[in-house]
Parts: structure tokens; C-alpha cells; sequence
């Protein structure tokens, strides 16, 4: 399997994904990306979700699922939380060591030239307008509530897209973005925000597995949404590295062999 940190060209990118998951993930439609947490050959959902933090493992085949998730995404819905828990964050598709032109031909080859647009679902509380995640390579937008109070002319000053609302719902905004043309959404939400995506009718059609079955002490902060394991897998799991397997699973009929 290729090593994440050689990749030189967009057609390597490709490859190193079907070596990763058993197919190319598809182009079209909500995509999970999530790790977890558990002894080896453990079941789905008896394995708990991987807080991310500056303590937490890391893996370069890790890196190169999240960096490919974005490099194929019109939309990434996060929350403010994942920001406090992340000071460093940035989308910018070089940001965890991988080379970013590969990945930027890439998302060029899948008809994709301007960055995807960052949306983040918070209550307003503990947002830091510096944050790197604000003002990296998408565009951001905050999703708040009516009432919260933020530092609105700095933000705004800063290019971050203030969006209002009665009350923000992951649901609603998901299906927004599809419906105002967002061919690729990609979640990074943890367990309590994912799971209202998994209620029925369910609206992701690929979970984007990385687990972490090493025996470096975790943090944990939940489980898979009952709705996700409803998915299918689309190939046996792969183990690039110790303590590290990768597993794409979907709904019937959102592949893409191309």
C-alpha cells in the first residue's frame, strides 16, 4: 500500500483510497468520517468514538481518509465543540503533514476548483474569532442560534458568514446544502451530533471508518448511532499499519467504481 506521505499525483491519491477501503468512496452524497476505539476484531458497536485531541494516536493512513474526505467535499459540517477541542484546526488539505498537491489535483479530476464551504453548528459559546478553522482555506460559516451573542463585526471583518437561525439542526442543514447543490456533504461531528443524521429516514450514505486498536491509552466520548450500523460493509477492513484498521460502509447503491 502506498505510503500517504509519497503520494505525487491525483491518480495515487485514487489508488491509495481503493487500497484503503476496497473501492473508491463514491462521488456523491452525506459522508460520516469518524475513528473509534477498541480491541481488535471487536464489533461495531460494542467500540467507542476517539476524542480527537493533541494526546490522542495518530496514524498517517488516518490523516490521508480525513484529508481525502475533504479533498471530495462541496460542504463539512462541524461543530464549535470540535473547534474548543481542536485550538489548531485547519482545513487546509496539507494541515496534517500530507502533501497537498496531489490531493488538490485530486479534487480538481472530480470537477472541483474553488475550496468547499466550512459550516459549524455552535451555540456561540467559547468561539475564539483567531481560530485557524475560521479563517483557513474554506470559506466559514457559523450556524447559531438567534440569540447568541458573538464578536459579529469582528468575524465578519474576518470574511466568517454569520447565519442565524430559530434553532440550529444538523438535519435541516444537511439537507440545505444538498438542496442548494452541494453534490458531496462531509460530516465530522461526534456521536450526540451524528446521531440525529442517523434517525430514520437516514441521511448519510457512507461512514468512513479509521479504529484505533493499539494499546496507547485513549480518551472516548460515545458510541456509533444504532442508525449507522445499519450500514453495510463494501469490503473486508484493511490494516495498513499496527494498530490501525480502515473500513468504508454504505448504503446500497452509493458506490462509485469510478
Amino acid at each position: 500500500m502506498l505510503d500517504p506521505r509519497s503520494l505525487e499525483t491525483a491518480e495515487e491519491v485514487a489508488e491509495l483510497a481503493r487500497s484503503l477501503w476496497g473501492e473508491l468512496p463514491a462521488a456523491e452524497g452525506v459522508v460520516h468520517v469518524t475513528a473509534l476505539a477498541g480491541p481488535p476484531g471487536a464489533p461495531l458497536s460494542e467500540l467507542s468514538t476517539l476524542a480527537i485531541d493533541a494526546h490522542s494516536p495518530k496514524s498517517d493512513y488516518d490523516a490521508f481518509a480525513l484529508c481525502f474526505a475533504r479533498a471530495g467535499a462541496d460542504a463539512i459540517v462541524i461543530t464549535g465543540q470540535i473547534l474548543r477541542d481542536e485550538p489548531q484546526l485547519h482545513y487546509s488539505l496539507g494541515g496534517l503533514g500530507l502533501p497537498e498537491a496531489p490531493l488538490l489535483a485530486y479534487r480538481r479530476s472530480t470537477g472541483r476548483r474553488a475550496p468547499p464551504e466550512l459550516y459549524i453548528l455552535t451555540s456561540g459559546r467559547g468561539l475564539e474569532p483567531e481560530h485557524p478553522a475560521l479563517h483557513g482555506w474554506p470559506r466559514a460559516h457559523l450556524v447559531v442560534p438567534r440569540g447568541a451573542r458573538l464578536p459579529e463585526a469582528e468575524l465578519r471583518c474576518l470574511g466568517v458568514v454569520i447565519e442565524r437561525e430559530r434553532r440550529p439542526d444538523p438535519r435541516a442543514l444537511v439537507r440545505r446544502l444538498r438542496s442548494e447543490g452541494a453534490r458531496r456533504v462531509l460530516v465530522e461531528v461526534g456521536p450526540s451530533t451524528s446521531r440525529a443524521l442517523y434517525e430514520a429516514p437516514a441521511l448519510v450514505d457512507e461512514l468512513l471508518l479509521s479504529i484505533y486498536e493499539g494499546d496507547e491509552p485513549t480518551r472516548r466520548v460515545g458510541t456509533l448511532a444504532p442508525g449507522a450500523l445499519a450500514l453495510s460493509p463494501w469490503a473486508p477492513s484493511t490494516r495498513p499499519e499496527p494498530g490501525w484498521s480502515f473500513q468504508l460502509l454504505g448504503r446500497a447503491g452509493t458506490s462509485d467504481p469510478t
